[in-house]
């Protein structure tokens, strides 16, 4: 890159911040969160897993979440980005033929009046070895909801999962916050 194009890059960078800083503190206007795209109400109730034997997963979460299995209360929203995501995270597998294989489709959040379905992204785990050794899933997920795109409340954290040809909800006995 000669030094004429180098200038020119950063002056398109420069305008550009310059713009966002205009946009956003002298007319109001924020930028947009591509995230909030992701979450569509459920209208119909989702069958429940009941046999959780057959599953492994963890789940990660920022925010203001409640462990019951810990009794805690964990507060993390200064780890929310600029536009006040709740980043949950994890991995899920469910057991078929001897083998654990990932088939989450989504996350759900369900309050006494609402359900929600966030869209994911599947990345790779590496880190996903388990005890015997030899299981690793390789692929976790995660998926982002915009604090302010779903209405203030306590919500149940799910997994939307396809099992025997159906979409059906794993409860994972966490719940978050949002205020």
């Amino acid at each position: 890159m000669d030094k004429i194009e180098r200038k020119n890059v950063i002056l398109t960078v420069v305008a550009s911040i310059a713009c966002a800083l205009v946009l956003n503190f002298l007319l109001g206007v924020e930028p947009y969160c591509s995230y909030a795209k992701n979450i569509n109400a459920l209208q119909a109730d989702i069958e429940e897993i009941t046999d959780y034997s057959r599953f492994l997963y963890e789940i990660e979460v920022s925010g203001t979440v409640i462990n019951p299995a810990d009794k805690v209360i964990k507060n993390d929203v200064d780890s929310l980005d600029y536009f006040e995501n709740i980043k949950i995270s994890g991995y899920e597998a469910q057991l078929i033929k001897d083998e654990y294989k990932p088939d989450i489709e989504s996350i759900v959040l369900s309050d006494e009046n609402n359900t929600y379905d966030i869209g994911i992204y599947k990345v790779l785990r590496p880190d996903l070895i388990f005890f015997d050794g030899k299981t690793s899933l390789k692929y976790g997920f995660f998926g982002y909801i915009p604090r302010k795109s779903i209405p203030i409340g306590i919500y149940r954290i799910g997994l939307k999962i396809r099992s025997d040809n159906k979409d059906k909800v794993l409860w994972t006995g966490n719940t978050i916050i949002v205020h």
